[in-house]
């Protein structure tokens, strides 16, 4: 039964997605066809286009196709009179696509598909399993027809799939506390509306924890920033370790956060969610746990305002009386007074040592390089492609029946060796002989996208090299 439920998503996916009704490779017509632009081409262009507009593309869908647009106007989650032209085109080509692969109009797109998951439900899939397979496949189709993953069809699929399987577990919750109530069954409708009503007038905004759009992966790298924060051990002599409570973890949370996304300080209690910023908000207030100040949007503002300036100070000044400064603050608020209002005050009173401030100078500043490669990845395909190229020239350097052989040690000289024919634009012609052909054609590829890169920076570029030269090591033995 599982064999069966995991290809019929398989297939329900492959159709929606492709247009192949079979899921198999289709046999291409003999009879010439006109040349077409290709989905690169195509989104590459609407990018060019589209990009510093916002409206014009949308305004013009509607006058030309009004149902449609107020179809994916109901549907897409966005507010498409606010998102950019080139963003507005993905959204609109990818439900057109959605519509006419499954051969449904736009409109019933979203009913259909909730008959067709809950028929794979009935067969034996659970949400998690769907989930997780939309999750996989958005990467897919978004390589496919070169387009964000947030705009993708599996995205839209996610998203409504994590819709279903709130309400599957709202309708549990209700379930018991009518049990608790002793709500008689023939009045379980009208109780449920009841708790409907009382959510609308509270207007609470959306969970939108289990998603899996660009802001959640960028707040579970910023929680991976709290996790190398975690526990600190400064140079001192009587080897004292502080260690982060569930108030110092929320700190750091923030902390990480200004790393890895650019959050201004005046947010307020209305959020726009169509804003990704606002979106990244509402993630981390949600996070807050513990003895928060009453005043919470307040607090959380002017702690992204303290610590964009640490930032900014720590990167431009490294040295400054000022960065040690602002660096004793921060240790103070993530190891000592966690969440205090007074903490320009408290510093006074806490004597932070020489040892304590250079230790966690050193690890901020890991933790921000880190962030920083882990930002590029996930928001920059460009990013993305170079690591995965690298990773795969690594591997092909070294042959399968030489690994054994090698360490890690050994393993970072030639990763290293790599690099540098990378950035010197050439190979070494003293190892040319030993290299596989592929591997010189791999490292000469990677030196005309070091040099030639219109989206990224030779420094980004090297971060992301020593990014994937990092995973590469781990894979030896010691």
């Amino acid at each position: 039964m599982v064999v069966f439920v995991f290809f019929a998503i398989g297939l329900v996916v492959l159709f929606i997605i492709f247009g192949n009704k079979d899921g198999k490779v289709q046999k291409k017509e003999t009879q010439p066809s006109s040349p077409k632009l290709d989905n690169r081409m195509m989104m590459d262009i609407a990018r060019k286009v589209g990009q510093n507009g916002s409206g014009n593309y949308w305004q013009g869908f509607k006058v030309r196709k009004p149902q449609d647009a107020k179809a994916i106007e109901d549907l897409c989650g966005h507010d498409m009179d606010a998102i950019s032209d080139a963003d507005a085109f993905q959204i609109v080509s990818s439900f057109l696509r959605w519509s006419k692969n499954s051969g449904t109009p736009i409109a019933d797109l979203k009913e259909k598909f909730i008959e067709q998951m809950k028929s794979l439900i009935a067969d034996g899939a659970t949400f998690d399993m769907l989930i997780g397979r939309m999750e996989i496949e958005k990467s897919k189709e978004a390589k496919q027809f070169d387009i964000s993953e947030d705009f993708t069809i599996c995205s839209f699929m996610y998203e409504r799939l994590v819709e279903m399987k709130n309400e599957q577990d709202k309708d549990l919750v209700t379930e018991r506390i009518a049990k608790n109530l002793n709500i008689p069954k023939e009045q379980m409708d009208s109780f449920r509306e009841e708790i409907r009503k009382v959510e609308e007038e509270q207007n609470l905004a959306p969970d939108i924890s289990q998603l899996d759009r660009e802001e959640n992966k960028l707040f579970a790298l910023a929680n991976e920033g709290v996790s190398r924060l975690i526990e600190i051990s400064p140079l001192v002599e009587d080897d004292r370790t502080y260690r982060l409570n569930e108030n110092g973890k929320f700190e750091a949370r923030i902390l990480c956060s200004t790393m890895v996304i650019d959050l201004h300080s005046h947010f307020k209690n209305e959020i726009d969610l169509d804003v990704q910023a606002d979106r990244y908000f509402l993630l981390l207030a949600d996070s807050i746990t513990g003895d928060y100040p009453d005043d919470e949007i307040g607090f959380i503002n002017s702690r992204i305002a303290f610590y964009n300036d640490s930032i900014k100070r720590i990167k431009d000044e490294p040295y400054s009386k000022a960065t040690k400064s602002s660096i004793a603050k921060i240790f103070n608020l993530l190891y000592l007074n966690p969440l205090s209002t007074t903490f320009e005050n408290d510093i006074q009173k806490e004597t932070v040592s020489s040892g304590e401030v250079l230790a966690l100078k050193i690890e901020i500043e890991d933790v921000i390089q880190d962030m920083e490669v882990g930002r590029l990845l996930i928001t920059s395909e460009s990013a993305h492609e170079i690591r995965q190229k690298f990773l795969l020239t690594l591997k092909n350097m070294i042959p399968e029946s030489k690994r054994e052989l090698l360490n890690q040690d050994m393993a970072f000289v030639f990763a290293e060796q790599a690099i540098d024919m990378i950035k010197s634009g050439g190979i070494d012609d003293r190892i040319t002989s030993i290299l596989p052909h592929n591997v010189i054609l791999q490292i000469k590829e990677l030196c005309g996208i070091y040099n030639g890169n219109d989206e990224l920076s030779r420094e980004q570029i090297h971060n992301v090299l020593n990014n994937a030269k990092d995973e590469y090591i781990k894979t030896f033995d010691k």
